[in-house]
């Protein structure tokens, strides 16, 4: 929020754009977002933390965002795992 914009309207800025995946994928996606974004983005690096892409600087990396928009344009088929079936006890 800007300074001189009225504290009773929020703006929203953006494209306008939603992404979204269906069921299960979204769920997915959800647990991974959660782990790699939320947990490592919820603390500051120290001064004795080394950010990871320090190590490999010639290294061409991906930001989340990008990843998760390859993911939602095109998932990669998942194959369900094969379970054995639950053993049956008379």
């Amino acid at each position: 929020m800007h300074p001189n914009e009225n504290k009773d309207t929020v703006n929203v800025y953006g494209i306008g754009e939603t992404k979204a995946l269906l069921e299960p994928d979204n769920i997915r996606i959800g647990i991974v977002h959660n782990i790699f974004v939320d947990e490592s983005s919820s603390r500051e690096l120290g001064e004795d933390d080394l950010e990871a892409s320090a190590l490999y600087p010639d290294y061409k990396y991906s930001t989340i965002d990008h990843v998760m928009d390859r993911m939602i344009a095109n998932p990669p088929k998942i194959k369900p795992a094969l379970l054995p079936s639950p053993k049956q006890h008379h």
